[in-house]
Formats: structure tokens, sequence, C-alpha cells
């Protein structure tokens, strides 16, 4: 889809546990949310993120994740490092209905944005 910014956006479904390194697409800027909520699929989703952010110099990912089971967004931390990618969070907090944020299906949990990139240093992949 082309834009009036002269950008092209392009919208995939990607199975991170299954996929075609050459099937990949090129991007410079790569969104994702809600997507760290299982510790088993984090190896998968971190070494997609990686094979991503190698095709295309100075691209960066952008990951919202909700906090919720204990354990997995430092587990998508760890993750990250082990596959040589450099991380840093933008924002983490917690919106409520004064933000005009609603949730029915879950209590209020903190968010955190993390942008993405590859280490271009390390070398171990």
């Amino acid at each position: 889809m082309d834009t009036s910014l002269g950008c092209q956006l392009r919208f995939s479904h990607l199975d991170w546990t299954s996929f075609q390194e050459s099937d990949l697409p090129e991007a410079s800027v790569i969104l994702g949310s809600d997507l760290v909520y299982a510790l088993d699929l984090l190896p998968g989703l971190c070494r997609v993120l990686r094979k991503l952010l190698q095709r295309t110099s100075g691209s960066k990912a952008f990951i919202a994740c909700t906090h919720r089971c204990g354990d997995s967004i430092d587990a998508f931390k760890k993750q990250l490092q082990d596959e040589g990618l450099r991380f840093q969070v933008l924002l983490k907090r917690t919106f409520g209905p004064e933000e005009g944020i609603l949730t029915h299906h879950e209590p209020f949990r903190p968010i955190s944005v993390f942008k993405i990139v590859f280490d271009m240093v390390e070398t171990r992949h």
C-alpha cells in the first residue's frame, strides 16, 4: 500500500515458529504488538526479528508488550540479547480509563514499548 507520505506499507501474517528466510521481506521499520505472551514462542519470535533486522541496514523494530506472566518480559529481553539484538525500552506505563483505554477481559497491566536493532558487532549468528 502506497501512502501520501511516499512510503510503502506492507502488512503480513508471519508464523515465526516456521518460516523460510527467503520469504522474509526487507523492511526499514517493523511493528508488532501483543507478541510476548508465551515463553516457548520467544526463541522463534526473536530469531525472526533478527533475520528481518539483518536484511535491511539501519532497520528498527518497535514491539509493544503487555506485562502478563511474571517473567515473560525478562525472558524476552534475555532472548533478544541471545540473538545479538540490542533494545531500548521507550515507554513503560499503565494506562487507565482516564486516558480512554478500556479493557474488559483483564485487569490493567503495564505496557512496554521496545525499540530493537540488530547489533552489527555481534557475529555469533
